[in-house]
């Protein structure tokens, strides 16, 4: 029984690193999707800002007035317009805290400005990674198995203890 409990614990360790280690893999992976992304808004962004440039409006009051006009087809481009600004604001926030965010934060930064949709499109390609962000992770892997084990065997052993008497 014993040899068994030690290669589940040796099997969670491996299982639990390796899978910790892929963070960083699929981190710049989606960092890649956004990146893309942002680009894209931020062209359409710069045709929206010279169209209110060109009506002598700044983007938002270019955008009211077409939200605000009677016409369906005009306010239905300001609602088309709106959102892209929107989308360019968010992708944008994104990829400044993401970009060259720090070991510690990169989890919690990743959570925060995680986007469903844009997390659809990457393509996640498993790796191994050659850092020591990598190695970092699988550490954690480790010590977070190390963890698991012992408050599982603390569960276990006094029902164990109690069953003798």
């Amino acid at each position: 029984m014993r040899f068994f409990n030690h290669f589940l614990s040796n099997a969670l360790a491996v299982v639990l690193a390796v899978a910790l280690c892929q963070f960083p893999v699929y981190f710049n992976q989606y960092l890649n999707v956004l990146s893309g992304a942002y680009t894209e808004s931020a062209k359409v962004y710069q045709d929206i800002e010279k169209a209110a440039a060109q009506s002598n409006k700044t983007v938002e009051a270019f955008i009211a007035k077409h939200l605000n006009d009677q016409d369906l087809d005009f306010n239905n481009s300001g609602k088309v317009m709106d959102n892209a600004v929107r989308r360019y604001e968010g992708y944008k926030k994104a990829f400044e805290a993401l970009k060259s965010v720090d070991f510690w934060s990169k989890p919690i930064q990743f959570i925060k400005y995680f986007d469903n949709d844009l997390a659809k499109s990457v393509q996640f390609q498993a790796g191994v990674p050659a850092s020591t962000e990598g190695l970092m992770y699988a550490l954690l892997g480790v010590l977070l198995s190390v963890v698991m084990t012992f408050i599982v065997e603390k569960i276990i052993r006094p029902k164990k203890e109690l069953a003798k008497y």
